[in-house]
């Protein structure tokens, strides 16, 4: 009987030891997963997380992209394709603003000065020389391109600039009068005229005009156009 009973303890001690240890197993197994399934999700979730802040510096990189291409564009447009420049109000005198005379210098030298006197309220360019044209032959006065100022010629309110034309001695060949001339401007920076007005000879007896005659460019002062 004694026997019996310490087996019968001997096989419930064993059996209490293997319950123990298999218990032992079954929660290092569920440790194992659980921290298996944990390291997934944080996995996962890191994943997840990169692909959105990729996705959004992509997004980033795209708009600074568009903006990038439309500075460039901006950048490469040239002057040609924008067109011209605009110009300043008032910058290129016009017959509208402006009186045209032809005064007597008294002079001994054979010229006439061509006046241009500016009224309106803002400066304006004299671009160039005045076109002059002689109604009695029907051709403009040539040029002389050896008086061309050194800087556009501005005229402010109230002011003057002045041209002088050159006329036919007493003594030349082949002459003529005129008691008008056409006088047109140039104007819009030089891509287009303004006029002709008409203007009269300040003497009874008209302009002494020959193949000679010549004008100048517009001059700064009285003086620059009489030298």
């Amino acid at each position: 009987m004694r026997t019996t009973a310490r087996a019968t303890r001997s096989a419930r001690t064993a059996g209490t030891a293997r319950s123990a240890r298999s218990a032992r197993k079954n929660t290092a197994f569920a440790v194992a997963v659980l921290a298996a399934l944990s390291l997934s999700l944080t996995a996962c979730d890191s994943g997840s997380g990169d692909g959105k802040a990729s996705g959004a510096d992509q997004g980033a990189a795209g708009t600074g992209g568009a903006g990038g291409s439309s500075s460039g564009e901006k950048t490469a447009t040239t002057p040609g394709d924008r067109g011209p420049a605009p110009r300043a109000a008032g910058d290129g005198c016009t017959l509208a603003t402006t009186k045209i005379t032809l005064e007597d210098t008294s002079g001994s030298a054979p010229l006439v000065l061509l006046k241009i006197t500016n009224n309106g309220g803002t400066a304006c360019s004299l671009l160039g020389a005045p076109v002059v044209s002689d109604p009695t032959t029907g051709k403009d006065l040539p040029t002389a391109e050896n008086t061309r100022p050194q800087s556009v010629v501005r005229v402010g309110p109230a002011r003057s600039a002045y041209a002088a034309i050159n006329l036919a001695g007493m003594d030349a060949v082949k002459t003529h009068r005129a008691k008008t001339l056409g006088i047109t401007l140039t104007a819009k920076n030089g891509k287009g005229t303004d006029g002709p007005v008409t203007v009269k000879s300040p003497g009874a007896a008209g302009l002494l005009l020959n193949a000679d005659s010549h004008v100048t460019y517009w001059q700064h002062t009285l003086e620059d156009a009489l030298s």
